[in-house]
C-alpha cells in the first residue's frame, strides 16, 4: 500500500445487533466522501465472521 494512503488509515466500529462490523477506512472532511478499504463483519455470540467489502478506489 503507498505510503500516503497507509499514513491516512483509521479504524471504525459499527454496532449492528449481534454484530460488530470493523471499517478500515482513509477519512474526509466530510464522513459521507471516507473511502472503505475494508470491512469485516463479526458476531460477538458465535465469533462467525466474514470479510463485507474489499476495495481501494480513490473519489475525485
Amino acid at each position: 500500500m503507498p505510503e500516503d494512503i497507509f499514513s491516512q488509515l483509521a479504524l471504525g466500529t459499527i454496532i449492528d445487533g449481534y454484530d460488530r462490523v470493523f471499517v478500515l477506512f482513509i477519512p474526509k472532511e466530510l464522513a459521507k466522501d471516507a473511502i472503505d478499504i475494508l470491512r469485516i463483519r463479526m458476531n460477538i455470540y458465535s465469533g462467525e465472521g466474514f470479510v463485507e467489502y474489499i476495495g481501494l478506489e480513490r473519489k475525485n
